[in-house]
């Protein structure tokens, strides 16, 4: 009786929760962390301090990879060669101790990553 008055009561509470629940794995909305990308020809890597999303954008880069070193088969690769003033935006979602190469042709002439944090982190 004491089970099921307790398995009740946690139903309730993560019912009247969920939409809080929910939005505390949204990235926030303002703020982050802007990362310095200074490779030319390597790959440069970044270790996610919290749960949250890596961003990043370019201009006319012939090709951009995000990859998780910790599980590979998650990642973003975009190839697009011979394309003048092509724009690239990705956001790859990471977990907290996830680290993730960056990779981005030498081609570019803009280019900004950033991480930033979900709401619950």
């Amino acid at each position: 009786m004491l089970k099921q008055l307790i398995q009740l009561f946690a139903e309730k509470f993560l019912v009247s929760k969920k939409e809080w629940v929910s939005n505390q794995a949204q990235a926030l909305i303002s703020g982050g962390t802007d990362i310095s990308y200074t490779s030319s020809t390597d790959t440069q890597d970044y270790t996610a301090p919290n749960d949250g999303v890596m961003c990043i954008h370019t201009q006319n880069a012939g090709w951009v990879k995000l990859a998780s070193t910790s599980n590979p088969v998650r990642g973003i690769l975009l190839h697009s060669p011979n394309i003048e003033g092509v724009y690239k935006q990705f956001v790859l979602p990471v977990a907290k101790g996830e680290t993730i190469s960056i990779n981005v042709s030498t081609d570019k002439t803009a280019i900004s990553v950033k991480f930033i944090p979900t709401i619950g982190s």
